[in-house]
């Protein structure tokens, strides 16, 4: 757990006295609350989020995700123990995951139907789009399933691998808890503190996931008519902003490491996804 002010270590988030009476806890490096969204609605969260502010993601990862995710490792204590519960660990996630692959498909199958409909006579139609649409609908939907899943895994699997690696992402850290009310002399030492690969990788999905959610902006866009190519382009703009913004702010690197990670897996997305579904569809 961490001050989301300051991203200093702190022992706990609030002290529950005997009269039930709860104290948040006071950061000792920056004199602020340490964590104020644990008094706050979800929604005040969700539209901190939306607002790309850096606590909020924070506590997202480190006191509440952490929080989840450590307490369940130290009840299993074998490795096997510790597989079997990684859905249960990370169910937000995965719930989380579920809901925004069902609407990117729904989402990108509607507007590449919508904008097949639309085929102006006399302008060259994509011949990709032309044998996809001509497909029954059951064939579409197994399509656009497959499509959005594979772009999804690349994605993911990209960052994961060039923060792993490449940035150093999920090493031991010296964390310094010298700061921390109530430690007691023979804790001042520097400390070596290694979580398990499987939450630094859980913490990078959730982040990207939940830092996209400004993607299904676009739904509103079928009810209501907008100009839709102009729109989804600021739309994406944004939602590829607001990943770039939460992986600086939780993985703590520089800028340009993150913006040459999210373009690289940007990149592997959509040009890696198009070879093959080519290459599947040329088959088919």
């Amino acid at each position: 757990m961490i001050c989301i002010e300051c991203a200093e270590p702190i022992q706990c988030l609030y002290s529950k006295y005997k009269s039930n009476y709860i104290k948040a806890t006071v950061c000792q490096a920056c004199g602020e609350v340490a964590d104020k969204y644990i008094e706050f609605d979800k929604v005040v969260l969700f539209l901190d989020l939306l607002l790309i502010k850096p606590q909020a993601y924070r506590h997202l990862v480190f006191n509440s995700l952490e929080s989840d995710a450590l307490t369940m490792i130290l009840a299993t204590h074998d490795r096997l123990s510790q597989w079997k519960t990684w859905f249960a660990r990370y169910r937000k996630i995965n719930r989380l995951l579920v809901l925004m692959f069902l609407f990117e498909v729904y989402l990108t199958w509607a507007y590449e139907e919508r904008a097949y409909t639309v085929w102006q006579p006399g302008t060259p139609q994509p011949l990709l789009m032309e044998h996809i649409f001509s497909m029954s609908i059951l064939h579409q939907y197994l399509y656009y399933i497959l499509r959005i899943l594979f772009e999804s895994l690349t994605f993911h699997a990209v960052i994961q691998l060039l923060f792993a690696w490449g940035i150093g992402w999920g090493a031991p850290q010296t964390i310094n808890y010298t700061k921390i009310e109530g430690v007691t002399i023979n804790d001042l030492l520097p400390t070596i503190v290694h979580y398990p690969r499987s939450f630094y990788a859980a913490a990078l999905t959730y982040i990207v996931t939940v830092s996209g959610l400004t993607k299904l902006f676009p739904i509103l866009m079928l009810i209501w008519p907008y100009d839709t190519a102009t729109l989804t382009t600021v739309i994406t703009f944004a939602g590829n902003l607001s990943i770039l913004e939460a992986l600086v702010v939780v993985a703590d690197v520089a800028y340009w490491k993150a913006t040459l990670v999210l373009g690289i897996a940007l990149l592997a997305r959509y040009g890696l996804s198009k070879a093959v579904i080519g290459a599947v569809l040329g088959w088919y």
